[in-house]
């Protein structure tokens, strides 16, 4: 009997050991629950992150800028040189000038930078106001960063002397090209191509004072060298000295050391003054001298016109047109001229 009286006790705490297990299991597995609740809020704006599809960026455009058009704005000192610079003489007005169609008066022809006569009485034909540039207008290229200029362009050079101040003019490097220069007169006074290409520098940056002195230093050594005396011209006409510049291209004359260049020149030059029979002497030697310049057939044929004899003058702006390369107002003068000659002589018949 005593196992049957502890029977019910061993029950009840067996029961209540049950409960109690699964009571903290309870407990337990709620804690756990909440802890994982808790990771799983945590995590689920991770997982929309990643789960979010990346959006698709717009469409990069494919087309391309315009390329930049690089021009080199300074061009080669040199030519001032080797090509002579023309002098563009200033055009007087005077009472009494009609239009050419209706005139009997020619006008006189005063020389342009091509060497070609230019008539006073024809306005030269105007740009179109509208008109655009075929390069197209780009940004400007940004410069390389971290570098200096003389790091990009200035190349050592192995040409010493006149060599070098050309290749530096033709880059644009005018400051050492007109350093070079000096040292190279101070060198060798007597330099001509020196003193040719550094006047030269000077006028093109319209420094007159220093050109002025340059060319009295240069000819002491060379008084008759035309490419002096055109300089010096140019600085004269800059004045408005025109009657000087005659004075120095007739001495030039007269000394036997003027060329083609000078010699048209003085025949323009006669011309604006109205000194037709000079310039047709003058015009005639050139013309023969260079029978395939236009201009010097139309110089002719302007001085001849002026002097009162219409058929010579019609044959040489025949010449003139035949020859080829006038401007188009002086092609358009010198058919209106023969029509009017061919007039005059229909008139007489």
């Amino acid at each position: 009997e005593a196992p049957s009286e502890q029977g019910p006790d061993y029950m009840r705490f067996a029961v209540w050991v049950i409960v109690m297990v699964v009571v903290i299991g309870a407990g337990a597995y709620y804690l756990w629950l909440q802890q994982q609740a808790g990771a799983v809020s945590e995590i689920k704006p991770v997982k929309a992150n990643v789960q979010q599809q990346p959006q698709i960026a717009e469409p990069v455009s494919t087309e391309m800028q315009a390329p930049v058009a690089v021009e080199n704005e300074i061009s080669s000192m040199s030519a001032v040189v080797e090509e002579k610079p023309e002098i563009a003489v200033p055009v007087e007005k005077r009472q009494g000038d009609k239009k050419p169609a209706r005139s009997s008066t020619v006008a006189y022809l005063p020389l342009k930078d091509d060497g070609e006569p230019a008539i006073a009485s024809l306005a030269a034909p105007k740009k179109p106001q509208n008109a655009q540039s075929v390069v197209k207008k780009t940004k400007p290229v940004k410069p390389v960063p971290n570098k200096q200029p003389s790091e990009i362009l200035i190349v050592k050079s192995t040409k010493t002397g006149i060599a070098l101040v050309k290749e530096l003019l033709e880059t644009g490097r005018l400051t050492e090209a007109e350093k070079n220069l000096g040292d190279i007169l101070r060198k060798t006074p007597n330099s001509l191509p020196a003193h040719e290409l550094l006047t030269g520098l000077l006028l093109r940056n319209n420094r007159l004072d220093e050109a002025k002195k340059q060319l009295g230093t240069a000819r002491k050594f060379y008084p008759n060298n035309e490419n002096l005396v055109l300089l010096q011209s140019r600085v004269l006409i800059e004045e408005g000295r025109v009657d000087d510049v005659i004075g120095l291209l007739e001495a030039l004359q007269s000394k036997d050391k003027a060329g083609i260049r000078s010699t048209a020149m003085l025949a323009s030059l006669y011309q604006q003054k109205g000194n037709f029979a000079e310039s047709l002497k003058l015009y005639n030697t050139l013309a023969k001298a260079a029978p395939a310049n236009a201009g010097y057939w139309m110089g002719l044929a302007v001085s001849l016109d002026a002097l009162n004899d219409p058929q010579k003058a019609k044959k040489a702006y025949l010449k003139a047109l035949q020859t080829g390369g006038l401007s188009l107002s002086l092609g358009n003068y010198a058919r209106q001229r023969i029509g009017l000659i061919n007039q005059q002589n229909n008139g007489k018949q």
